[in-house]
């Protein structure tokens, strides 16, 4: 039977595989947590790996990868946003306009309030209304024009990603008062990029060629709103 503290070694439970050794004489009266052992340590490395190539679809093969199935891609949202960039028809996929994923839209409405906010304008509740009153309007017009119809996440997908040029007319707005002479020459220049970007998209969606320019009036009038937003 031992009579001393100090000699007395127990062995603290196999914790992480490795265990620790502890002598009550060298508890100094702290009694932290233990140090995890190097077993432990590579299992949550590798824990970590696994996790990360699931989400990037590096793990099974026939796992599919986990933001993909969240709707989450980003090759079609690369795709999306370089389309909104420099609008052509014979550059859009098919599938990558059928995807009518929110992640995109969200980036840019979130990034277009955070570059009012620069400005010391707190415009979130703004464009949350004008986004939504938009879309029922935008989406009731688009299919009384329409025999093929469009549903309402897509018609917001479409609207969310070509939001993009605000954003960058916002962001122009940091260093130029676009009141006045600036805002004359691309606030317009602006709004018909928006304008014309997602009335292609709704085009090919509907297959309404011959009804893009009547498209575009409508879609316009709901970048302006954004666009008065931006410069007031």
């Amino acid at each position: 039977q031992p009579t001393g503290g100090v000699g007395f070694q127990p062995q603290l439970g196999g914790y992480g595989g490795g265990g620790w050794e502890s002598t009550s004489g060298s508890m100094d009266g702290g009694g932290g947590p233990p140090e995890p052992s190097e077993g432990m340590r590579k299992r949550n490395l590798s824990a970590s790996w696994k996790l990360s190539q699931t989400l990037l679809g590096e793990g099974e093969e026939d796992e599919p990868p986990i933001l993909e199935e969240l709707g989450i891609n980003f090759s079609h949202i690369v795709s999306k946003t370089r389309a909104v960039l420099w609008p052509r028809r014979s550059k859009l996929d098919q599938e990558v306009i059928d995807d009518s994923d929110f992640a995109g839209p969200l980036i840019f409405c979130f990034a277009l309030a955070a570059v009012l906010l620069l400005k010391g304008k707190v415009q979130f509740s703004y464009i949350y209304v004008v986004f939504v009153t938009g879309l029922l309007a935008l989406w009731a017009v688009l299919n009384l024009m329409s025999m093929k119809g469009i549903d309402i996440y897509r018609t917001a997908s479409v609207l969310g990603y070509c939001l993009l040029p605000i954003v960058l007319l916002a962001a122009l707005s940091l260093p130029l008062d676009l009141t006045g002479a600036w805002g004359a020459l691309f606030v317009p220049l602006t709004v018909f990029w928006c304008s014309n970007a997602a009335a292609l998209f709704f085009v090919i969606i509907l297959q309404a060629d011959d009804q893009r320019w009547l498209l575009l009036y409508p879609v316009m009038l709901f970048y302006t709103g954004f666009a008065l937003i931006t410069i007031f």
